[in-house]
């Protein structure tokens, strides 16, 4: 038997690995575009984590989301000698 397949049927070793290699280019190249893009990209009216896909109505939803997966904790409690940090501003209130 021979080691390529018929056309349509599949792609012979030497193809498939040219190709293989351009698309993972190609999406390599897409997926910097996006990363430039920011962490949220808009698909029709919904916000889109790009991380896990959760979707928010507002820009500011999907900004607080993030923090979940930088583990930013941008939010901290004011009071002097505590100093503890939150990655959404409610529950360093609700401290």
């Amino acid at each position: 038997m021979s080691d390529v397949t018929p056309a349509g049927r599949g792609r012979g070793v030497i193809a498939g690995t040219a190709e293989a290699s351009a698309s993972a280019e190609q999406e390599q190249a897409e997926e910097e575009e996006e990363e430039d893009a920011g962490q949220w990209y808009m698909e029709g009216k919904k916000y889109v984590c790009k991380q896990c896909g959760k979707r928010f109505s507002r820009p500011s939803s999907l900004k607080i989301h993030v923090n979940t997966h930088t583990g930013a904790q941008p939010y901290i409690c004011p009071h002097p000698s505590c100093g503890r940090s939150f990655n959404v501003n409610s529950n360093m209130r609700r401290h």
